[in-house]
């Protein structure tokens, strides 16, 4: 049942000291976001986030000794830290209908939040972290100063975000827990696994064509193994520092930079008849280019982020050695025979490299 939150009645059953009754306040919606998560050992993570501004206007006014000046930049960093109990009465976390403590952490560092608005202030957090009620199954929040609606974003199995709007200082509908619980390890792996091979197998045109341009001028398996265990390691590494935001680089540059690459693989195998040891660079260079080209265009689940890339990159590397090894299975027979690398590495070369070309003009002119 819904219920409003902002009564008195509601701090004096946690058995808090009672706190001035003041009406909800009224603001724009970007104004207030809330992003709720759990993780899979029973314990959450829930962030509201408000302007820095109108927290201390809000909470001003509730302290048991007010401050005498208006505070802004750190002084009022540190009195929203000091403010952090107060703020407690008015949130609500409420599981299975029954009402547990918050315990507040003001976070001052602007963040984006789920509405996205480019005229929204910069935002604050307030953090609460805690466990879980034991064989707890539904959970709903509530937010006592507001009065107008307001979102709040819930994390699947999937990681995809769901935003809830929420009336004012109104309790949200109950939230099955179960189904906002991060799936086991394995079924994250297996996942994100499959997507890593989709993305090459079928979907990927880059990874494929530089899997065939490594098999042309490999003269057995195992170096180009080693090589694609190179691939897969630098992939791996620009990746990681993509999606934490270590480095970025946008779609518009790296998307004709890897067409380019490929074009230059290509020349390599037509000048070049043998593999040579600089080559281990140029594959780990590009392994580092090909990375921050999915990263820039792809998510993970937050609670499971390091599991879900080793996964996707085991489906990266899987999809690679199944391009290579359709290679063996349609041109090995012939590797050693003195026309293949006129018959076949030439010519195959020469159209990786067309089609190479072609990715980096249709990704230059959004094609």
């Amino acid at each position: 049942m819904r219920r409003a939150t902002v009564l008195l009645a509601g701090a004096l059953a946690l058995g808090a000291a009672p706190a001035p009754l003041v009406a909800p306040v009224v603001h724009d919606a970007e104004f207030t976001q809330a992003e709720v998560r759990f993780f899979r050992d029973r314990t959450f993570q829930i962030d509201v986030m408000n302007p820095p501004d109108w927290l201390i206007t809000t909470l001003e006014p509730l302290a048991d000794v007010q401050s005498e000046t208006i505070l802004t930049g750190e002084a009022r960093d540190r009195r929203l830290a000091e403010l952090e109990g107060k703020y407690a009465e008015w949130i609500w976390l409420l599981f299975d209908g029954v009402r547990i403590e918050a315990f507040p952490e003001y976070l001052p560092e602007a963040r984006k939040g789920p509405v996205e608005n480019s005229l929204a202030p910069p935002l604050a957090t307030m953090r609460m972290r805690g466990k879980m009620p034991e064989g707890a199954k539904e959970f709903s929040f509530a937010f006592g100063l507001l009065a107008d609606p307001w979102p709040m974003t819930t994390y699947g199995r999937d990681g995809a975000g769901t935003i809830t709007w929420i009336e004012g200082p109104v309790e949200s509908a109950r939230l099955d827990i179960e189904s906002l619980l991060p799936p086991p390890p394995w079924v994250v792996v297996a996942t994100y696994l499959k997507l890593g091979y989709e993305r090459i197998l079928p979907n990927g045109a880059d990874h494929i064509l530089f899997a065939v341009g490594l098999f042309l001028v490999s003269a057995s398996f195992l170096p180009l193994f080693a090589q694609v265990a190179t691939f897969t390691i630098a992939h791996a590494i620009a990746l990681a520092l993509t999606l934490f935001g270590v480095i970025t680089l946008r779609p518009t540059i790296v998307g004709p930079m890897i067409g380019l690459s490929i074009v230059y693989l290509a020349s390599e195998n037509m000048l070049k008849a043998k593999l040579e040891r600089g080559r281990w660079g140029l594959v780990f260079a590009l392994g580092l280019l090909f990375g921050m080209g999915v990263g820039s265009a792809f998510t993970l689940p937050y609670s499971e982020r390091s599991t879900a890339l080793v996964g996707y990159n085991l489906g990266i590397a899987a999809a690679e050695l199944t391009v290579i090894a359709v290679m063996f299975l349609l041109l090995g027979w012939f590797r050693k025979r003195v026309w293949y690398r006129r018959r076949v590495v030439l010519p195959i070369s020469a159209l990786v490299g067309v089609l190479g070309l072609y990715l980096t003009v249709t990704r230059l002119f959004g094609g």
